[in-house]
């Protein structure tokens, strides 16, 4: 979400992780994150001899050259405006089915404790819990520690932390561009601007413009 970015050219040398010299509009950059994507009208690479002998060792790791757009050629004087954008919903998918809360604290008495006469049984991939409570109190009793206290506490109260509920949420996303352009007896001019906002599952935020 909201990542950089990260042009890596075929070549030996960009093997080991060499970034690409990028030329934007014919101006040498560090990089093009600043663009907008919704400018760039179209992106030439060149690599090997050919980049090296137009802009020296610079060029080691190739050239990214980006054209922007620019306003159309025409022999009127006009302004175009054009906008673009979307808006989307993000929803954890394929989440496995996780044991709540009770069965939890079950299975891990019955794993670690092994009451006497109790079995764990399996059912279409579930585990079949046969602990009861009066089982777990005798248990807890039996070990009285300030952990155990707390731990028969929030199993007789129901008190606790769906940390899946928790942690994920529901996101959004949207991106919007707009660009202006237009051409005069002498002038002609194009301008954009955008602006991308993401929500990600897990609280993570992201703000362009």
């Amino acid at each position: 979400m909201g990542e950089s970015f990260n042009i890596q050219i075929r070549g030996k040398s960009s093997i080991q992780g060499g970034s690409p010299l990028f030329v934007v509009d014919g101006i040498i950059c560090d990089d093009i994150n600043f663009l907008n994507p919704a400018d760039i009208d179209k992106i030439d690479v060149l690599k090997d001899a050919s980049s090296t002998a137009i802009y020296g060792s610079r060029a080691t790791n190739g050239v990214v050259m980006v054209t922007t757009k620019q306003a159309s050629v025409s022999s009127e004087s006009r302004i175009s405006v054009s906008y673009n954008g979307y808006a989307g919903f993000k929803r954890v998918a394929r989440m496995p089915d996780f044991m709540d809360d009770r069965e939890w604290t079950e299975y891990r008495y019955m794993k670690y404790t092994q009451p006497v006469n109790k079995q764990v049984q399996i059912e279409n991939g579930r585990i079949q819990l046969e602990i009861t409570d009066s089982d777990l109190r005798s248990i807890w009793n039996d070990n009285a520690t300030h952990k155990s206290i707390k731990m028969r506490e929030q199993y007789l109260t129901g008190d606790f932390t769906d940390w899946r509920d928790l942690m994920l949420e529901n996101g959004t996303q949207q991106n919007h561009f707009v660009n202006i352009s237009g051409r005069s007896q002498k002038t002609s001019y194009h301008i954009g601007a955008g602006y991308q906002q993401e929500d990600g599952v897990m609280g993570d935020a992201y703000k362009r413009f």
